[in-house]
């Protein structure tokens, strides 16, 4: 494998995108695709795979597990289907910051052979309405900037703003090496 010998300092630039709630714009999504509440407790696994098959392309790549999806805080999770099929997941949570009552999507995909059929629009429908029942002010999230086409939604079609940029070095060692045992 080549890659084990690329191993080295990696530089990883985020862009960190907010929106106010009372600028979120009117979002129309298709009848077929079916949301559900994410349920930590029957839901950890699906969740996980979506997350891991979703984003196993982006250099920032790092596996979730059904144990670790048990514990975090999801409040405005969501799974999409098609057909009774996992296609999608929005793993997003609400929080008090100084700055307010924060909606925090800290994940969100579409598996790539589902795309352009309305799914994330109806994941980012029903997110935007759980952060409205939760009394969020402002939805914040960070995107790598090398995902074009998410920060083109984000920000071109949703009217998400760019507050920061930040680069992030990493070791460029794959996450999880030392646990293999």
């Amino acid at each position: 494998m080549s890659f084990w010998f690329n191993w080295g300092p990696v530089a990883l630039t985020y862009a960190t995108l907010e929106l106010e709630m009372d600028k979120i714009p009117e979002i129309n999504a298709p009848d077929n695709v079916k949301v559900r509440k994410y349920n930590p407790e029957s839901d950890a696994g699906t969740l996980a795979m979506l997350h891991n098959e979703t984003m196993k392309d982006f250099r920032d790549f790092a596996l979730l597990t059904e144990d670790f999806l048990k514990k975090v805080s999801t409040n405005c999770s969501f799974i999409a289907e098609l057909d009774e099929t996992p296609v999608g997941m929005g793993l997003c949570a609400v929080a008090d910051t100084k700055k307010g009552r924060l909606g925090y999507i800290a994940e969100f995909g579409v598996i790539k052979r589902y795309r352009q059929r309305g799914v994330g629009s109806t994941l980012l429908k029903n997110i935007f309405a759980c952060f409205k029942e939760n009394n969020v002010e402002r939805i914040t999230c960070e995107v790598l900037d090398e995902n074009e086409l998410t920060l083109f939604i984000l920000k071109d079609k949703l009217g998400f703003k760019e507050i920061e940029r930040t680069t992030m070095i990493s070791s460029g060692v794959p996450p999880r090496l030392y646990d293999q045992g």
